[in-house]
Order: structure tokens, then sequence, then C-alpha cells
């Protein structure tokens, strides 16, 4: 599975403290290998009126 990101997530990341980039790496590493460990979005119904 590849996960894909809004453009503007790269300059995020690297914005972030040293100490949390290994673990969001961690994080998403695990939802790559198993999509329904990631919470689920939710219901969008009332955004999109």
């Amino acid at each position: 599975m590849k996960l894909k990101f809004h453009p503007e997530v790269k300059d995020d990341i690297n914005n972030l403290d040293g100490s949390v980039k290994p673990r969001l790496k961690s994080t998403l590493n695990k939802i790559k290998k198993s999509p329904e460990l990631g919470k689920p979005l939710g219901n969008k119904r009332k955004i999109s009126r």
C-alpha cells in the first residue's frame, strides 16, 4: 500500500522536532503495513455542503 499526502505535508514534517520524526515514521510504516490500525476519518457529510 502506498500512502498519499497533501503537498504541504513535506514542509510540515521537515518543521517537526527531531524527536518526533522517528515516531511519525514508525507510525506511518505501521499504518502502511496494516491500514486497519489507522483511525477512521469519520463522517464528512456536513463539511461538503
